[in-house]
């Protein structure tokens, strides 16, 4: 039986690699963020929209804000399903943990660049 077992088929369809709950989840996250970047409706976007004022919403400089937001959610989505993948399942955790926390200072990372853009154009925070 050497060589036809489980153990090796996976270890020949993952390259050994632990694909886990975590490594799928992270992934789809990813594969999410940037179909919503391609359709040009990035999932950011309705988040954005419960802390911003409604005669900002169709400004040019709040769809940039929420595309560069969600692509960088697809960077950290992709960088967390790799850890995953390459980590012990007690560190998927500590993964989802961080992915909260930056969660929690994402609204105001996209509030900082807007406002960034913002002074670079010259425009005050009045639509």
């Amino acid at each position: 039986m050497r060589g036809n077992s489980p153990h090796c088929v996976e270890s020949a369809v993952t390259g050994g690699l632990t694909m886990g709950f975590a490594f799928w989840l992270f992934a789809a996250g990813c594969a999410i963020s940037i179909a919503s970047v391609a359709i040009g409706k990035p999932w950011t976007e309705a988040l954005a929209r419960k802390g911003t004022p409604p005669e900002f919403w169709k400004t040019p400089l709040f769809r940039e804000t929420n595309l560069l937001m969600t692509g960088l959610w697809a960077l950290v989505f992709m960088v967390a399903a790799f850890a995953a993948a390459r980590s012990p399942l007690w560190a998927h955790a500590a993964i989802a943990v961080a992915l909260i926390a930056l969660g929690r200072v994402s609204p105001q990372l996209g509030t900082w660049y807007a406002n960034r853009r913002m002074a670079t154009m010259g425009l005050d925070r009045r639509p």
